[in-house]
């Protein structure tokens, strides 16, 4: 994580997303100088680097001669210990006061940030046990002589990329789940449904059998909700339901739903209720099932990683099923 990422979570600048990057301007915008405008606090905050790249007038008039010198020092007929030593040891002094002041500006970040007192995430708790199992498996690896390949083979880059994608994730949820902002921001987008509860009901389907439904009015102007689609309620996520339709009413949508767990746990929903759904909330046992079915489907390498080209295409007989999507989803 950034220092830029982290302050533009919680504050906001008169100047383009783009330009946030740059942590000196940044911190312009949130605690200027005393007795300087914001305008001049910027334009000279962007004189100075605050990147992994310096400034090309320093590269010319300062760094280039004295990587020249260390060149000449570690190379050719007259190459010395102690010349590239002091030539090394200029780069470092002219190169520390760059670095110090990324890292004060780093350092004054994080002093905004302590001193804001935001609460915590609800989910941060498990960030940070999630965080530490990871970096204890990766340590007692080094530790039993697993040393780090360049190039990953088909089953570690496919643990790799579903490790960080399950992460990713989980971070989304959690900061849609917990934080009002990002969960306002759901709503503008289309991606957290809010809406009044309207016909509740429960369904008999046989002896001791029943279904709990209801349907779910909302003015929403953006809506990203499908057919099939499993959302889970925001104040009690044991609530889980299954969209089986959409329609417009004048102005409103509504969404006829069909309860799919919580139903002992939560209840149906009262009508006139208010009731906030999103799509996914965090999981943070659920990347031991990934890993475990990569595990079973990696068993054998995929042939995009063998030499013996594609497999022939072999269609399998059958008649077709009369619900195509309801047999795809049956493999979920």
């Amino acid at each position: 994580m950034t220092a830029t990422g982290a302050l533009r979570l919680h504050w906001a600048t008169g100047q383009q997303p783009a330009e946030d990057e740059h942590l000196g301007t940044l911190l312009a915008w949130i605690d200027p100088p005393a007795g300087a405008s914001i305008q001049d606090a910027v334009a000279a905050a962007e004189r100075v680097p605050m990147g992994i790249k310096t400034d090309p007038e320093f590269d010319i008039a300062v760094l280039d001669p004295l990587v020249e010198a260390y060149d000449r020092a570690t190379r050719g007929p007259g190459a010395s210990r102690a010349q590239a030593a002091d030539a090394a040891r200029r780069i470092r002094r002219a190169l520390e006061p760059v670095a110090l002041r990324v890292y004060e500006a780093t350092q004054r970040a994080v002093a905004l940030l302590q001193s804001s007192r935001l609460p915590a995430l609800p989910g941060l708790s498990e960030m940070e046990r999630r965080e530490a199992a990871e970096f204890d498996s990766f340590m007692q690896a080094r530790d039993d002589g697993i040393r780090l390949s360049l190039r990953d083979r088909p089953r570690a880059a496919a643990f790799g990329l579903s490790a960080r994608e399950e992460a990713r994730e989980n971070v989304e949820a959690a900061t849609v789940l917990g934080d009002r902002v990002a969960r306002a921001k759901g709503r503008l987008t289309g991606r957290v449904v809010l809406g009044t509860v309207e016909n509740p009901r429960r369904v008999r389907l046989g002896p001791r059998s029943f279904e709990d439904r209801f349907d779910l009015r909302s003015t929403q102007r953006i809506l990203h909700v499908r057919l099939r689609d499993e959302l889970l309620a925001v104040d009690d996520t044991r609530l889980k339901v299954l969209v089986e339709e959409v329609r417009r009413d004048g102005t409103s949508t509504v969404l006829s739903l069909r309860v799919l767990a919580g139903q002992r746990a939560v209840g149906l929903p009262a009508t006139g209720a208010s009731l906030e759904l999103m799509e996914k909330v965090p999981n943070w046992n659920h990347i031991w099932r990934v890993r475990g079915h990569l595990k079973k489907a990696l068993g054998t390498t995929p042939w995009t990683h063998r030499e013996d080209g594609p497999p022939v295409a072999t269609p399998r007989g059958g008649v077709r099923p009369p619900d195509l999507l309801g047999a795809v989803d049956a493999f979920r």
